[in-house]
């Protein structure tokens, strides 16, 4: 109870009754003997007593009230001229039946000489703010507690977007300790710059024009350096004249929701994904050469994978290890049993050994026997144990360096160590003069059973924080916050209990800050866009009363908070009788383990719809149903398995043969056409290359159409054997499927049979050929026949010129 003193020099003149009478105040005057002279209705009230005869001449300094509440002191004090000012006391009436919280304000009254003659008292019934500070208080911790517990990343970011709270929640979510990230602003999440400039901009614009909250969409960069998609929703926050000064924010993790609808990526796509993305190196081995390596050999040994493949992997080894690395991967190719795990010694490309934990396994790699090493780089961890021998100490100058009181006591109640800011507050001569000593000793007499009970529950492994009032060694009213904490090794057992102490003397928290606090806690829980309906069980978990519920819960569950609140469960939602709901909620209250319902179809005359259900249990017993509308998800899942559906159809009943392969000609997946055309089931082919059905004179063709996958390709003239070893001749056309990043994942491969077709240019070839030959030979006849009609042409042309000669003779 803090006392403020006032000046003694303050002189009253006479006060008259009728004034005092109707003061709001309890009021009452005793003379320098301590008899009550004046006492007022209030203070009759106050006190719990009808008639002032009753009260009148009474000597406080003999009420044992009076002396038991510690108020016979101040009031001696007061009649000696010294004035004082008392809050909050706990103090009960001498009739007995009445117990208050009270303000005692004692004023002294001098006559003309300066001597004291009477001491005033007013005095104030703070009861009421007392229990509402204490209710405030304890929902206040619930709350906080509830903002803990639910599954909900909730933060406040003020109006520059430096964060002043994150619930566990938001700290596993991002990645980051409390202490780091109220420290830090929004802006450290995102994944470039451009981003934080957009972001910056936007928080400005929220600020000058407030519009009507709405969800943001964006990426956030974990700590571990990981991008994931979130949504974040958000109210305003506003201090008493309405002004923004920043924003409450519910950030949800909708990674995986974005993937929800897109196609499954086949099983050796996420295989080879997860080996690329492995925090482990791994490499693939056979013959000595490395035929494989993923990033993360890369980066631990400083070489790409161009630098890599197809060098012996020995040339890596420092030679210090390189002969017992060698005998192992002998013995271990040979079928022989060496250690699976070992340490050995690596060169980095820049010269730099360092040391890995080795694990070697040989198995089948694309049909061939393979050595695949996984490689952990451990140069950090042997570090990191160095690491923590420089936390150890810095451990121990933190515990030097706490201004609290910090006392470290064994199960016998001895204090094994101490820290220097308790030596300061407790003006202790030096350590030593308190270590090996009885904790409880040292403590004064009116607080060590009290201080006994909390160290004993500490001592069963219970965390014990409580209020303690005594006097210091010098006479001052001290106010300490002790908390018994118990310190256990790593089977469980309590070895020690850490014992510290806080002066909060001067740290009274104020009704008005409560009440901020709350209308926050309520902002939040109003905001929130899942919604919340907080159940309190009723007969052995078999009931359960709706008690709140939120925004959300009202606009999803289409029912007002007025007309639930105080209702039963099954009265309002009928439609959750005998469904695997009712068994969830009542598993939480029994067990006070949270339990997820993943997808609940909830239906009455009112509602139909999915719904996504999580159920906690909250300290005090009642139980917290948080739920998500997810129709909408559902209805797109029923249209991707309809498309899907569809696809098979088309697949299965193509006339051609279908065949998809991964980008090393690898069979996953063909149709019954191709069953039909290679005479193999689908089993058989599948996992098989497509080289191994092709004719030698084939392959070459066959592998040039596969060095180029990024475009629509044909090919002609190709040869497959079936299963009869009949030689068929085949068109074929592919295509790449491509993944989301660009790269060629698969492709798509259309065969068709040309048998015939190829026969009947065959057959035209020789009639073509019959054709050429029959042709010459009638040419040849042709120049003939043309010839001999010249000759006589020419000859009879002759004859004429003779004939012409003759008769030009006889005449």
């Amino acid at each position: 109870m803090p006392v403020k003193k006032r000046s003694s020099k303050i002189v009253l003149p006479e006060i008259r009754k009728e004034v005092l009478e109707k003061l709001p105040f309890g009021a009452y005057v005793v003379d320098k003997k301590g008899k009550i002279e004046f006492f007022n209705r209030v203070m009759m009230k106050m006190a719990g007593t009808k008639r002032k005869k009753d009260v009148l001449g009474l000597n406080v300094l003999e009420i044992p009230t009076y002396k038991k509440a510690g108020l016979n002191k101040y009031i001696k004090a007061g009649l000696k001229g010294e004035p004082f000012f008392i809050e909050k006391i706990k103090y009960t009436s001498y009739t007995g039946n009445k117990t208050t919280h009270r303000n005692y304000h004692g004023i002294p009254i001098r006559n003309t000489k300066g001597e004291v003659e009477k001491l005033f008292l007013l005095v104030e019934d703070v009861t009421e703010k007392v229990e509402l500070q204490k209710k405030l208080k304890k929902e206040k911790k619930e709350k906080e507690k509830i903002l803990n517990t639910v599954p909900l990343a909730i933060a406040e970011v003020d109006a520059e977007g430096n964060l002043v709270y994150v619930n566990d929640t938001y700290e596993d979510m991002i990645g980051y300790k409390e202490k780091e990230l109220l420290k830090s602003d929004v802006f450290i999440y995102q994944t470039s710059e451009k981003n934080i400039k957009e972001l910056k901009k936007y928080i400005k614009k929220l600020i000058k024009e407030q519009p009507e909250p709405t969800p943001w969409f964006g990426k956030n960069k974990r700590k571990d350096g990981e991008v994931i998609d979130v949504r974040v929703d958000w109210s305003y926050r506003r201090d008493d004249e309405g002004k923004v000064i920043g924003f409450v924010t519910v950030t949800s993790d909708i990674t995986e929701k974005k993937k929800r609808g897109k196609k499954l990526k086949e099983s050796e796509e996420k295989y080879s994904k997860l080996v690329e993305e492995s925090m482990d190196g791994i490499l693939m081995l056979r013959g000595r050469k490395i035929i494989f390596v993923n990033r993360a050999t890369e980066n631990i040994i400083g070489y790409e994978n161009s630098e890599l493949v197809g060098k012996n992997f020995i040339n890596y080894v420092a030679p210090v290890d390189k002969k017992n690395v060698m005998k192992n991967y002998a013995l271990r190719m040979a079928g022989k049993k060496v250690p699976a795990n070992y340490k050995l010694r690596l060169t980095t490309k820049s010269g730099k050994e360092i040391t890995v934990e080795v694990s070697a396994k040989v198995i089948q790699y694309e049909g061939k026997k393979t050595d695949m090493v996984s490689v952990r780089d451990i140069t950090e961890k042997n570090k990191l144990r160095r690491e923590l021998k420089k936390s150890e100490s810095l451990y121990r100058a933190l515990f030097e360096s706490i201004p609290d009181c910090l006392k470290l006591v064994d199960l016998n109640g001895k204090i094994i160590r101490i820290n220097d800011g308790s030596i300061s507050s407790h003006k202790y001569k030096s350590k030593k003069s308190v270590l090996g000593k009885l904790y409880l000793n040292t403590l004064p007499a009116s607080i060590r059973k009290r201080a006994k009970e909390d160290f004993s529950a500490a001592k069963e492994g219970v965390n014990i924080t409580s209020e303690y009032g005594y006097k210091d060694k010098s006479s001052n009213e001290k106010f300490y916050l002790k908390s018994f904490s118990p310190i256990k090794n790593k089977e469980g057992e309590v070895k020690n209990v850490l014992v510290v102490c806080k002066d909060i003397s001067s740290v009274k928290l104020a009704a008005k800050e409560i009440e901020k606090s709350e209308k926050k806690i309520r902002s939040v829980f109003e905001n929130l866009t899942s919604g919340l309906i907080i159940y309190k069980p009723q007969k052995n978990c078999s009931e359960f009363i709706i008690d709140d519920i939120n925004k959300a819960g009202e606009k999803i569950s289409k029912a007002k908070k007025k007309e639930v609140v105080g209702k039963k469960l099954q009265d309002v939602f009928p439609g959750v009788k005998n469904t695997e709901f009712i068994k969830k909620i009542k598993s939480v209250c029994k067990t006070t383990r949270p339990v997820h319902l993943q997808e609940f179809f909830y239906e009455d005359k009112r509602l139909s719809k999915w719904v996504e259900n999580s159920f906690f249990s909250l300290p005090n017993g009642d139980i917290v149903a948080l739920y998500n509308d997810i129709t909408d998800r559902k209805k797109i899942e029923q249209k991707i398995k309809k498309s899907q559906r569809k696809y098979r159809n088309l697949f299965e009943s193509a006339p051609d043969s279908i065949i998809i392969a991964n980008t090393n000609g690898v069979i996953k997946d063909c149709n019954n056409s191709t069953e039909d055309l290679y005479g193999y089931s689908k089993d058989s082919m599948v996992g098989k290359k497509l080289s191994d059905f092709m004719t030698v004179s084939s392959l070459a063709k066959f592998e040039r159409s596969f060095k180029t996958l990024n475009s629509l390709q044909s090919v002609e003239g190709l040869q497959i054997i079936d299963k009869n070893k009949k030689i068929v001749e085949i068109w074929r056309k592919t295509f790449p499927l491509k993944t989301e990043s660009g790269k060629v994942g698969s492709i798509l491969i259309f065969d068709r049979d040309v048998s015939d077709y190829v026969d009947i240019i065959q057959q035209m070839g020789k009639l073509n050929r019959e054709l050429n030959e029959k042709m010459d030979e009638l040419n040849k006849i042709n120049k003939f026949m043309v010839g001999r009609e010249l000759k006589m042409i020419e000859l009879k042309e002759k004859i004429k010129k003779i004939q012409n000669k003759d008769n030009q003779n006889e005449k």
